[in-house]
């Protein structure tokens, strides 16, 4: 990706200059860093998550020396991205085969991510977690797994992970959402 992106960071406030180190807590889907979307819609529906007024902050991204690792792309595939979710999330896995699949899983899908300035993968909200749970409990198939990811259209979030990458964002505006019956974008 050597490119400049738009991408959208929702707050519940005016994020003009990120700070870093960026506090997160720490079993956020990829560990501790800047969360944001390149998708404006999705970024609209997370300003609003509990009936309150949100901003949707905009930025612009310089990726040309940035090491961007995309786990929905080859060379990675959806294991790559659950192999990034074991490692920072919690998991209930009901049994000594879950905990065996898991530890499989980490070792022959986990990307080395360590020098990663941003990380691009599936959200993953409490719907799809569920069903990454339900995957690992052996209750639904990878391709079930898949094909859920592939039709509903999951929404990917892009995930700042050094200070190198924090001083490629470039702050473009941002756009206040009020909550009513649903979120309504005002740029400001």
């Amino acid at each position: 990706m050597n490119k400049n992106v738009i991408i959208y960071h929702s707050s519940r406030q005016i994020l003009e200059n990120p700070a870093f180190p960026f506090k997160k807590k720490p079993h956020y889907d990829f560990g501790q860093g800047f969360y944001c979307t390149m998708d404006r819609e999705l970024a609209m529906e997370w300003a609003c998550p509990v009936k309150r007024d949100g901003y949707v902050n905009k930025y612009e991204l310089k990726t040309e020396n940035l090491k961007v690792i995309d786990l929905t792309e080859p060379p990675n595939n959806l294991l790559s991205w659950f192999a990034v979710l074991l490692k920072s999330r919690k998991f209930d896995l009901r049994s000594d085969l879950n905990s065996k699949a898991r530890v499989y899983t980490l070792s022959n899908f986990s990307p080395v991510i360590s020098d990663a300035d941003v990380l691009i993968g599936y959200r993953a909200d409490e719907v799809y977690f569920a069903l990454i749970e339900e995957f690992f409990n052996n209750n639904i198939s990878l391709r079930q797994l898949a094909s859920v990811f592939n039709a509903k259209n999951a929404g990917h979030q892009v995930v700042l992970l050094s200070e190198k990458a924090r001083d490629s964002l470039t702050f473009c505006c941002h756009m206040m959402h009020h909550f009513r019956l649903k979120c309504i974008a005002v740029e400001h």
